[in-house]
C-alpha cells in the first residue's frame, strides 16, 4: 500500500511538472506570435510610433531596465548614432490610455565610421533591434510598475510634443472607429450634461479630443471672463457673481415658478421657490473636476402663490385653470457625481405643513361638494447613466432611473373643512435626455419623462449666440393627459403646453 501511495505522488509530481512546462511553452509561443504580428503585419494593428534620441529627452527612472530571458538590463545610449522608436496604440474607445508595445533601437553604422564623402546613410548601414519586446513591456507592467510608469510618462510626453507616425498599411475609416458608443470613466459626462442643461454656472471642461486638436494646430482656447452670470426664462432665473466662487465651492441664487416632481408647467404649480445653490468639490489634493467628488446642492424655500387667474392670461402657458394647490415648505435638491464606481445619484425633497393650509383654488367636484386639493410633500430619488454615440461626444444621452412620490390632501368644505389624505403612492420615474453638441457647442436638447402615467416632453433649440457671452434659446414642453388610468379630480382633463425664451449670459 505504501508503494502505491509513493507511486501516485510521483505520477502527480510528473503531471504538474510537465503541465507547467507545457503552459510556459504555450505562453512563450503566444508572445512570439504577437512579436511577429507587431514586426511584420502592417495590415492588422492600428499602431503608431515616434522616433527620439536619448540625449533630447529626460530619462528619469529608465536606467537599467530589466528584461526577460536572462538578457542584461537595458540602458538608452545618448550617442548621436543611436535613435529610438516607441511603438504604441493610441487611446480609443477600447483603451483608456496610450498602450506601449515595443521599443526599437536604430544604430547608424555609417555615421559611426565617418563617411569620407559625406553621403547620407543608406538603410543597409542601419541596424535595427527590438531592445524592449512586448513581453519585456508586459513584465515591466506587472512586476516593475515604477519602471513602466516612467516609460509610459516618456511616451505621453512624446505624443504631446510630436506627431506620431501611423504604421498601419491600410486606410482606416476614422468615423467607423468612432462609431462605437462610449461612457466616460470620470466626471466628463456629468459635467458635459450640467454645463449644457443646468440653469446654474458650471466650469466648462474641454473634451480631451479637442485639446489634442487645438494643440496639433497650435491653437489657443479663447475664454471670456465675466464678473457675473445670468440664466433667465419666463419661468425661472438664476444669477452668479464671481466673489461667490470660494474655490472649493461656488454659490448662486435661484427663483423659479415650477414644482420638480409634479406633472405641471411653471406658473401652473401655484407656488414660488427661491433659495441658493452650492457646487461643492471634494478633492484629495489639488482640484480636478474630472476626478473629484462633486455635489450640486440647492436649499430653497417655497411659498404658495395664487397664479390660477394669471395662467389663463399668460400668452406662453396653454393650460386650463389649475386645481392642485402646492403647499409652502422647504426644498432640498441634490445631484452628485459617482463615488467608488457607483452610478451618479440624484435626490429631491420638498416638504411642508400638512395642516392649517389655506388653498388658493377651490372648486365644486363631481359630487357637488365644495373642495380643495393640495400637495404638501414630494420626493424623487434616481440614478443617472450616461452614454455617447462616439468619442467626439456629439450626441449625448442620459437616462435617469428611479422612483418618485407625492401625496394629495383633500379639504372638504361641505363637511366642515375636514382634511383627508386621498393619494400617496410611490411610482417609478424614468427620464431620457438627449443633447446634440457638435464640437462641444450646445445646439439642441430634449427630454422624455414618464411618471404617474403621464408623459412630459421637453425640447430646446439655441437660436443665436454672439460675443461668446450672450445666447438665446427657444424652449417648449408638453404634458400629456393620463393614460391607462382615469383622470383624477385635481388633474386637467386635456394635455397642456408651455414655451419660453431663455437668455444666458456668461455661460
Amino acid at each position: 500500500m505504501k508503494k502505491v501511495a509513493v507511486s501516485l505522488v510521483f505520477i502527480l509530481f510528473l503531471l504538474l511538472l510537465f503541465g507547467n512546462v507545457n503552459a510556459q511553452t504555450n505562453l512563450k509561443n503566444t508572445y512570439n506570435k504577437i512579436e511577429r504580428k507587431l514586426s511584420e503585419d502592417k495590415n492588422y494593428l492600428d499602431t503608431y510610433s515616434i522616433m527620439f534620441q536619448a540625449n533630447a529627452v529626460k530619462l528619469e527612472g529608465l536606467q537599467n531596465i530589466p528584461r526577460i530571458n536572462d538578457r542584461p538590463p537595458f540602458n538608452f545610449n545618448p550617442a548621436e548614432t543611436h535613435s529610438y522608436e516607441v511603438v504604441f496604440m493610441k487611446e480609443n474607445s477600447e483603451f483608456d490610455s496610450t498602450t506601449v508595445l515595443q521599443v526599437k533601437e536604430t544604430i547608424d553604422k555609417a555615421a559611426s565610421t565617418g563617411d569620407f564623402f559625406g553621403t547620407s546613410s543608406s538603410e543597409s548601414s542601419k541596424e535595427v533591434n527590438i531592445v524592449l519586446t512586448f513581453q519585456d513591456v508586459e513584465e515591466l507592467y506587472f512586476n516593475h510598475p515604477e519602471v513602466y510608469a516612467a516609460l509610459f510618462k516618456l511616451s505621453e510626453f512624446l505624443v504631446q510634443n510630436n506627431e506620431p507616425v501611423k504604421l498601419l498599411g491600410i486606410k482606416v475609416d476614422e468615423q467607423v472607429n468612432k462609431s462605437k458608443g462610449i461612457s466616460s470613466k470620470n466626471n466628463q459626462d456629468f459635467l458635459n450634461f450640467q454645463t449644457v442643461n443646468s440653469n446654474h454656472h458650471y466650469p466648462k471642461v474641454v473634451l480631451e479630443a479637442q485639446k489634442k486638436a487645438r494643440r496639433s494646430r497650435g491653437q489657443v482656447q479663447e475664454t471670456v471672463a465675466t464678473d457675473y452670470k445670468i440664466d433667465a426664462s419666463f419661468g425661472d432665473v438664476s444669477f452668479f457673481y464671481k466673489d461667490l466662487d470660494l474655490g472649493y465651492s461656488t454659490i448662486s441664487g435661484e427663483i423659479n415658478m415650477g414644482a420638480k416632481v409634479l406633472n405641471v408647467h411653471p406658473w401652473q404649480a401655484m407656488s414660488i421657490t427661491a433659495g441658493i445653490r452650492s457646487l461643492v468639490t471634494i478633492s484629495a489634493a489639488s482640484q480636478n473636476l474630472l476626478e473629484d467628488f462633486i455635489i450640486d446642492a440647492r436649499l430653497m424655500g417655497r411659498a404658495k402663490m395664487n397664479t390660477s387667474s394669471l395662467v389663463g392670461s399668460l400668452p406662453f402657458v396653454f393650460v386650463t385653470k389649475p386645481k392642485l394647490n402646492v403647499g409652502s415648505g422647504i426644498v432640498l435638491d441634490l445631484s452628485a457625481s459617482r463615488a467608488y464606481g457607483l452610478p451618479f445619484v440624484n435626490f429631491y425633497l420638498a416638504t411642508g405643513a400638512t395642516k392649517a393650509f389655506t388653498p388658493s383654488v377651490k372648486f365644486v367636484d363631481r359630487k357637488g361638494e365644495n373642495v380643495a386639493y393640495f400637495t404638501p410633500q414630494q420626493w424623487e430619488s434616481s440614478m443617472s447613466f450616461y452614454w455617447n454615440t462616439s468619442e467626439d461626444m456629439t450626441l449625448r444621452f442620459r437616462l435617469d432611473v428611479g422612483a418618485a412620490n407625492y401625496n394629495v390632501q383633500k379639504i372638504n368644505y361641505s363637511t366642515g373643512g375636514s382634511i383627508n389624505q386621498v393619494f400617496n403612492k410611490i411610482q417609478p420615474a424614468l427620464t431620457l435626455y438627449l443633447n446634440f453638441a457638435p464640437k462641444n457647442n450646445d445646439f439642441f436638447g430634449s427630454s422624455f419623462r414618464l411618471f404617474d402615467n403621464q408623459l412630459t416632453i421637453k425640447f430646446w433649440l439655441k437660436l443665436i449666440e454672439f460675443s461668446s457671452l450672450h445666447s438665446f434659446r427657444f424652449e417648449t414642453s408638453y404634458i400629456s393627459v393620463p393614460f391607462m388610468r382615469a383622470v383624477r379630480e385635481w388633474e386637467p382633463e386635456e394635455g397642456s403646453s408651455y414655451f419660453s425664451i431663455r437668455y444666458r449670459y456668461g455661460f
